[in-house]
């Protein structure tokens, strides 16, 4: 919703961001949801890993974008694509 309203007033990048990680909360909820119910019973082991590098890719790229919007968007995305990284780590890890 946040991201329709970002659109509305012109602000792109807000759009993309705000609808982005809103979509990525709803599919890693039913992407769990689907694994628990035994959906993805022949899933390979490393699918939440490429989940976690599709998402950090992603992060990366509006990362690199906020270096021409503001300082404060740069450490919040920063932040993120660590989060990706220690997430892509962990899923490496125990695959």
């Amino acid at each position: 919703c946040a991201g329709m309203w970002e659109f509305a007033t012109g602000n792109t990048f807000g759009a993309t961001a705000f609808t982005s990680y809103g979509a990525f909360w709803i599919s890693l909820a039913a992407f769990i949801w689907a694994h628990e119910g035994g959906l993805f019973a022949g899933a390979q082991e490393l699918d939440m890993f490429l989940y976690f590098c599709t998402w950090g890719a992603l992060s990366a790229g509006l990362w690199l974008i906020t270096f021409r919007i503001s300082k404060a968007l740069t450490v919040v995305f920063g932040s993120l694509v660590l989060l990706f990284a220690l997430l892509v780590i962990g899923e490496y890890s125990t695959a």
